[in-house]
């Protein structure tokens, strides 16, 4: 009870508060040249989508009711979302009507997209069948190809969230500014500034801040999902054979830079095999009784390994690699070129040593050093 009455004074107390936010959005709360630069764009649709998804944190228009979005991260049910969600909405559906209501030359176009915007927000989060009573069940796209509102049905079992927020459309009535680029100063340039700018930044807010806390998944299914993703790196690092630093460090590199496992980024389902030696028991079957078989170093100069998951767990492991071996058997050559075929940690490998065949069998050397200490350990490997 107590929440609800401070929400209502606190409701109140911000729909009499003079409006102070516009200034900060409009600046972005940039140094002069910095926000020249960020002004410096192609059309103003595309300056709208920037101010839509860079400055929503400049926005005081929430002011207080910054609890709202709190209560909204905070919350353990859907039930109680959906009210947080509610209470951010209405606040900020009072806070354009009272800007519209004291602010004579905006937008109407902005105004009306706005309007629509947040009521079907609202809709959304009671029924599908009040998104089509309230007229929010189609897309609204301008005759000139801006966007309009997207598919507000709510999805089910998980509260109220919101499809991706869009630019509300803007100088409808002064279509010829819409494809020209923003020149400071220009009559265009001061509309963008007068009638629409202070209707963007509600649509800044919603995208940036209300929809965002309200997407965001439950922290209990947050801490399961890094969870699997924590065992997923884990095998992809101790079951999908051993690398050296060299290969961990070029396959990271490829995956686009050294901090994926830091962020729990998902655990990748293949990598390359780069300049990896290990061992191998060859077979010759032209050396002389008693030397057919010997130990072999194999040098995998490049490869490829792919696997997947299944239970968190990489199975499957399969690869192969171009090879250079070294063997010292009877008549043939000690060095030869070949290929090794992998299935988790074991391979056979096929070389050719001056024209004469060599065969081997392997497991990785770097699991004989890392890997398990038992047979049990090995035929869990084998799974």
């Amino acid at each position: 009870m107590q929440d609800v009455i401070r929400s209502a004074v606190l409701a109140c107390a911000l729909l009499v508060a003079p409006t102070a936010a516009h200034a900060e959005f409009a600046t972005c709360d940039k140094a002069s040249d910095e926000l020249a630069s960020f002004r410096d764009r192609d059309n103003y649709i595309e300056l709208a989508a920037a101010y839509t998804n860079e400055c929503s944190g400049q926005s005081l228009l929430l002011g207080e009711g910054q609890i709202f979005i709190d209560r909204i991260r905070s919350a353990d049910d859907p039930e109680s979302r959906q009210k947080s969600v509610r209470q951010a909405v209405t606040l900020l559906e009072n806070q354009l009507s009272k800007l519209t209501s004291t602010t004579a030359d905006l937008d109407e176009a902005a105004v009306a997209a706005m309007s629509k915007e947040l009521a079907c927000e609202n809709h959304a989060l009671d029924s599908r069948a009040a998104l089509v009573d309230g007229g929010c069940e189609h897309n609204l796209v301008n005759e000139d190809g801006t966007v309009g509102l997207q598919k507000w049905w709510p999805r089910a079992n998980s509260g109220p969230v919101f499809d991706e927020s869009f630019v509300i459309p803007f100088f409808a009535t002064n279509a010829a500014c819409a494809g020209q680029k923003p020149t400071p100063g220009s009559v265009c340039d001061q509309a963008f500034d007068r009638t629409f700018l202070p209707v963007l930044e509600f649509q800044s807010v919603m995208h940036g801040q209300v929809r965002p806390a309200a997407n965001q998944k439950p922290a209990d299914q947050i801490t399961v999902e890094y969870s699997d993703r924590h065992r997923r790196w884990k095998s992809y690092l101790s079951d999908t054979g051993f690398q050296y630093p060299w290969e961990l460090t070029i396959n990271r590199a490829l995956r686009g830079g050294f901090d994926e496992i830091a962020q729990r980024e998902r655990a990748p389902t293949s990598r390359f095999i780069i300049g990896h030696p290990t061992v191998a028991l060859s077979y010759n079957d032209t050396s002389p009784d008693g030397n057919q078989t010997q130990a072999m170093g194999v040098l995998k100069l490049l490869g490829f390994k792919r696997w997947q998951y299944s239970g968190n767990r990489a199975r499957h492991v399969l690869g192969i690699s171009a090879t250079a071996t070294f063997a010292d058997l009877a008549e043939v050559d000690d060095t030869g070129l070949g290929v090794m075929l992998e299935y988790n940690q074991f391979a056979v490998g096929w070389s050719s040593h001056g024209g004469e065949d060599v065969f081997s069998v392997s497991v990785d050397l770097g699991e004989l050093l890392s890997g398990p200490n038992s047979i049990e350990g090995w035929l869990k490997k084998l799974e």
